[in-house]
């Protein structure tokens, strides 16, 4: 195995060409995270993005896309926005996760979404979750149909508001593809009020973020696109969504909506409307991501491993980082909880931050 790190900036066609005939042979790489127009947009708003090439031979067989922080961190692609991450590789290429790791020159890659079925990174797992996804490639009936055999209320009731929505309010209208700039800075608006309100760090106050995701709506290739999708009752906007699709998954990505609707549920009748859209556009899934509020195991039909840990060598910054994981993986212990309390407060803060920096 053979690799080199570039910047992600300088990708020739034949690389992105490589790229997008491996993302597409492998079902495991279907997400549009693994696009290789997602890494190119954060390259044109970040100048800490870089690709390693996976050569054998003469052939490139993989790239591994990160973010490169200091003192020899790197990142997932994407970092706290992405929901999806890994190494776009042949199934049969040869490499090592270890490998890897030393040939980019960094000490520790820290992952969150890690795709479980690359096992190459399997010893290295801490914890693997379930992201719930909505099967659609046999179309919208048989989606809901397959969906009452499952159980639970959510399918029917999100229907019966739809209908009330429809009949007390005139002029509804469903935008599969809004280019609205007003709509999209809505868009922040509401997340950002969100984060403030659930104490969650608000990861749109970041200019990089709002960069990427306009420069994400830009995008229109036959792989990828980004899709700010709305429902508007006359002028006015109820529900608004942006999320990124490959030519196989359309994933649900940030939603929101006006509150003063809340109780027709118009976020969620904004779902259907895409789960129908995307059945007739002939997609696989729609992605609902690996948080497990109620809605998404009330309307999932099946889901995708995702897997948490880090990958890295021995320094004495990453020594400091595994005791102070096990400090908080054995705290239950009276001593331990009171030796951690304070710094692990303040690590925790620095962390939200520098999830998305």
């Amino acid at each position: 195995m053979k690799v080199s790190v570039i910047r992600a900036s300088d990708l020739d066609d034949a690389c992105k060409s490589q790229w997008t005939k491996i993302q597409q042979s492998d079902n495991n790489l279907m997400s549009p995270y693994f696009c290789v127009e997602f890494t190119e947009a954060l390259a044109a708003v970040r100048d800490d993005v870089y690709v390693a090439v996976i050569e054998e031979g003469s052939n490139i067989v993989g790239f591994f896309p990160y973010h490169r922080r200091s003192l020899g961190f790197g990142r997932p692609i994407g970092l706290g926005l992405s929901d999806y991450q890994g190494v776009i590789a042949n199934p049969d290429a040869e490499w090592s996760a270890d490998e890897l790791l030393r040939s980019c020159g960094l000490v520790r890659w820290k992952f969150d979404h890690l795709i479980a079925s690359q096992t190459q990174f399997q010893s290295y797992h801490q914890s693997v979750e379930p992201s719930p996804i909505i099967e659609v490639a046999d179309g919208f009936e048989a989606y809901k149909e397959r969906r009452m055999q499952m159980g639970g209320s959510e399918l029917k009731t999100v229907q019966r508001k739809f209908r009330k929505l429809k009949n007390e309010h005139e002029g509804y209208r469903f935008i599969e593809l809004d280019l609205s700039l007003d709509r999209l800075d809505q868009v922040f608006a509401l997340k950002s009020a969100q984060c403030r309100e659930t104490g969650a760090y608000d990861y749109f106050s970041m200019p990089w973020t709002r960069a990427f995701v306009r420069h994400l709506l830009g995008i229109r290739t036959p792989n990828f696109s980004g899709v700010l999708s709305s429902i508007m009752l006359g002028e006015r906007c109820v529900a608004v969504h942006f999320g990124i699709r490959s030519d196989k998954v359309w994933h649900w990505w940030f939603p929101c909506y006006d509150k003063s609707f809340g109780r027709y549920s118009p976020g969620l009748i904004l779902l259907m409307e895409i789960i129908q859209s995307a059945s007739d556009s002939a997609l696989c899934h729609v992605d609902l991501g690996k948080d497990q509020v109620r809605y998404k195991q009330n309307l999932m039909t099946g889901s995708v491993a995702v897997a948490s840990g880090e990958l890295s060598n021995s320094s004495i910054i990453n020594g400091g980082s595994r005791v102070m994981y096990w400090l908080e993986r054995n705290n239950h212990n009276p001593c331990i909880k009171q030796l951690i309390r304070l710094p692990r407060g303040i690590i925790r803060r620095v962390q939200n931050r520098l999830r998305y920096s």
